[in-house]
């Protein structure tokens, strides 16, 4: 999943019962936040019993509560997926969950508009965000449109994860969106691990992400992307620049651009005590020796801020589990 487990329930500051997906079945896993192993695990349910090899992707809640997520199609060798074999679900009722969209090939990224009237989507390998009219009360999604199609406007990459911001903006995260371009490796000087709870975030190479606690944030040197990774505005004229594009989501057009030192950019996601920073994940998955040393810094989660502008924070998961 490009998104993080939703939090069902929470004591204090720490989820303690959290959604989540394990290959093709949603599982609500029951844990303190700081223990190395949970208390329990529960599978809800399976989908795709007749194709093993998919497993879901990314999912998350929108803002009603109600879990969306989808698979992708099996791998039929490394890094080649079957394609229009997946789908994409609800899970209202977690023990029934209703089918949206078939023929997917690599469910991705998805948000929503605050008023649950649309729904943004991401099938990765169509190369395309697209928009569905949403009605929460039947459950229907209807009206299918492309609002950017990365190879019309000539944008190197995959777009992945989805995230919106306050004034309805998209914030697309593009996977391979800097195979052309490097960077040169940066010497960095470590300090002390993140305190999410006292929301201090100092800089330190990258090393594991995830725990409630200690979570490790790499702000990138100042010569990777602007100062201390502040957004920089750039056209489309360099495609291969483009890590995170924010969208108009009505035109279509690609507002801002941000350079990340990463080439396989994941995710993108407000956080911060105003919400007006942006977390962004990497990858560096099947990277070649030659990959790495131009990209050394993917695998790292990534903190932007400068933006101008605040998101949303995540919706907690609301499931019937009666």
């Amino acid at each position: 999943m490009c998104a993080p487990p939703d939090r069902l329930t929470s004591g204090g500051d720490i989820p303690q019962i959290m959604s989540l997906s394990t290959e093709r079945s949603l599982t609500i896993l029951n844990w303190d936040g700081e223990s190395d192993k949970p208390t329990g695990l529960q599978k809800i349910v399976t989908v795709e019993e007749d194709k093993p090899k998919n497993r879901f992707n990314d999912g998350k809640a929108d803002p009603s509560g109600k879990v969306w997520a989808g698979t992708l199609g099996g791998e039929i060798s490394p890094g080649v997926f079957e394609q229009k074999a997946a789908a994409f679900y609800s899970f209202k009722n977690p023990r029934s969950p209703v089918k949206h969209l078939s023929n997917v090939s690599m469910s991705n990224g998805l948000t929503w508009t605050r008023d649950l009237k649309t729904l943004y989507y991401i099938d990765t390998l169509k190369g395309q965000i697209e928009a569905f009219d949403n009605d929460p009360k039947t459950e229907k999604l209807s009206n299918g449109r492309v609002i950017v199609d990365f190879k019309e406007k000539g944008i190197t990459g995959n777009p992945d994860g989805l995230t919106i911001d306050t004034e309805g903006k998209l914030w697309v995260a593009n996977f391979n969106g800097g195979q052309e371009r490097g960077h040169e490796p940066h010497d960095w000087t470590p300090r002390s691990p993140a305190n999410v709870d006292e929301g201090i975030h100092d800089a330190v190479p990258y090393s594991a992400v995830g725990m409630a606690r200690g979570v490790v944030i790499a702000d990138a040197p100042d010569d990777s992307v602007g100062a201390g990774l502040r957004p920089t505005e750039k056209s489309l004229r360099q495609p291969a620049d483009t890590a995170i594009l924010r969208v108009d989501s009505t035109t279509g057009s690609v507002l801002r651009t941000l350079q990340i030192p990463a080439n396989k950019v994941t995710c993108a996601v407000f956080g911060g005590a105003d919400l007006d920073e942006l977390y962004v994940t990497t990858a560096n998955i099947r990277d070649t020796p030659e990959e790495r040393g131009k990209f050394p810094l993917g695998g790292t989660t990534f903190r932007v801020t400068g933006l101008g502008v605040k998101g949303y924070s995540g919706d907690k998961a609301i499931l019937d589990l009666e």
